[in-house]
């Protein structure tokens, strides 16, 4: 309700400062479960994501220091983020992730699990295409190319959804983990 309430002004805001340019809308799915996968710049990336991808609402998971500060965390939950606990193996997250996507909502996901420093990608982590294969949703990829300085270009570039079908070993998911953020860094160029 918070994120209905707040999405107009922040969107009519962040015109009003950038230069916004979104290619490929149409690449969201309408219906169904995905996961929305993008590169990582900043902690605006999230807010933008949302603000001009909202074809659907988007729920994503957020580092859980983010929801050490009460306030914050209140934000953070009305506007949907889960909590991931970094380092760890967090199945409680994954079933959760699992079960949203599997009952038709989407997922917004980091594959990098953090911030690229000066826009240099880094390993891609596994969740994503492990959570896709076990929730038999696309994950569409994502390119932001930004600054956030006031009145910069921001592009978001989003590509056409993509299959994870069959079976896959970890070596194979580690591949593919790659192989996706390869994908959603080559949308920029």
């Amino acid at each position: 309700m918070l994120r209905d309430i707040f999405l107009w002004p922040v969107r009519l805001f962040m015109y009003l400062i950038f230069k916004v340019q979104v290619a490929g809308i149409e690449n969201v799915p309408q219906t169904g479960g995905c996961i929305i996968a993008a590169n990582h710049l900043s902690f605006w990336d999230p807010v933008f994501i949302t603000c001009f991808l909202n074809k659907r609402r988007i729920c994503f998971l957020a580092k859980a220091e983010l929801f050490k500060f009460p306030l914050f965390a209140l934000v953070l939950k009305n506007l949907g983020a889960v909590p991931v606990y970094r380092g760890s193996r967090d199945a409680g997250t994954l079933m959760y992730a699992i079960r949203h996507l599997k009952s038709g909502k989407v997922l917004g996901i980091f594959p990098e699990g953090t911030r690229a420093r000066n826009g240099k990608k880094t390993t891609a982590k596994r969740g994503t295409i492990k959570m896709a294969k076990a929730a038999s949703v696309p994950v569409v990829p994502v390119h932001i190319k930004a600054s956030y300085k006031i009145f910069s270009k921001i592009s978001l570039t989003v590509g056409e959804p993509l299959y994870y079908n069959g079976d896959y070993s970890d070596s194979d998911i580690a591949t593919e983990s790659n192989a996706l953020l390869e994908h959603i860094y080559a949308l920029g160029s």
